[in-house]
């Protein structure tokens, strides 16, 4: 488990750890226990809510989980129906700036044909997430500038991208919990 959290920590933010690691010179395991360490947060129950959509190829779960006790992540999720299979390997599929989960349905459905359990969130100030939607949205900016103006350590916000790694992080535990899901065969994409 140790190593899909770095895993999923490390992809996500690999510039963002590249850009650390060359400033400081430090060891990439150090950069990696600071950051983890940085993210960390309090965990609270998941309380997944969900409804389900099945055709005779898939089954489609729409719902959420809570990563924090504030902060409901909208979660998509494309499941293989296939006779005498119980669990499945899972992607993981992220969006780019001012996308939605809505808009990974293309490989959500590619992957679940080919035998995946597939899942999608919308990440922090992203489609559910926000009203209006991420793409050139007020908050959106705002968001980003107060995280990076603001150099008063003791005050010091977790910029949002650190937040959706969280939620990243906390997804995967989530996923590993579920009866349906292979936990040692978890990627991202």
């Amino acid at each position: 488990m140790k190593t899909l959290r770095s895993v999923v920590i490390l992809f996500f933010l690999s510039a963002c750890i590249f850009h650390v690691h060359a400033q400081s010179f430090l060891p990439v395991a150090k950069v990696s226990a600071d950051f983890k360490a940085m993210i960390e947060r309090p965990h609270v129950a998941f309380r997944p809510s969900f409804t389900n959509t099945k055709t005779d190829s898939v089954v489609i779960e729409k719902g959420s989980i809570y990563t924090e006790a504030n902060e409901k992540v909208p979660v998509l999720i494309y499941k293989p129906v296939k006779a005498g299979v119980s669990s499945f390997p899972v992607v993981i599929c992220l969006h780019g700036t001012g996308g939605t989960k809505e808009g990974m349905e293309e490989f959500l459905i590619k992957l679940s044909k080919a035998g995946f359990m597939a899942v999608a969130i919308d990440a922090r100030y992203h489609g559910e997430r926000i009203k209006g939607g991420a793409h050139g949205s007020k908050e959106y900016a705002d968001a980003i500038t107060k995280a990076w103006q603001n150099k008063y350590a003791a005050h010091q916000e977790h910029p949002f991208f650190y937040d959706t790694v969280f939620d990243l992080w906390r997804l995967t535990d989530y996923l590993i919990t579920r009866p349906d899901v292979k936990a040692d065969r978890i990627g991202m994409m």
